[in-house]
């Protein structure tokens, strides 16, 4: 087991479990109170919930905010044949499937 491990803030949790699933062919690990890991990677992946206009980092005055994933959720969707029935959610963090213009790497 290597000593990396992977958090994703995302807004709505369930939804970003299911696409992280579909996308990267991953499964549910273990569901804490609050967040989830994700396993099949060569790192644990934990997503954790984290509302939009909240601090990044207690020491920069950075906001989270997840806009622009819109863009790359639908320029992912179709290369990695994500299920029509997942809608995305403006939290989901897809910069594993795509840079920040939105276009699939």
């Amino acid at each position: 087991m290597s000593g990396l491990l992977v958090n994703i803030d995302v807004e709505d949790l369930e939804q970003a479990s299911q696409f992280y699933c579909a996308a990267l062919d991953l499964r549910v690990g273990r569901r804490f109170e609050g967040w989830i890991e994700l396993v099949g990677a060569a790192a644990p992946i934990y997503l954790l919930p984290k509302a939009a206009g909240t601090a990044a980092s207690p020491k920069s005055g950075e906001r989270r905010h997840y806009g622009r994933q819109q863009a790359a959720w639908a320029a992912s969707r179709p290369r990695y044949g994500l299920p029509e029935g997942v809608s995305p959610s403006e939290g989901w963090i897809v910069s594993a499937l795509a840079d920040s213009t939105g276009t699939s790497s």
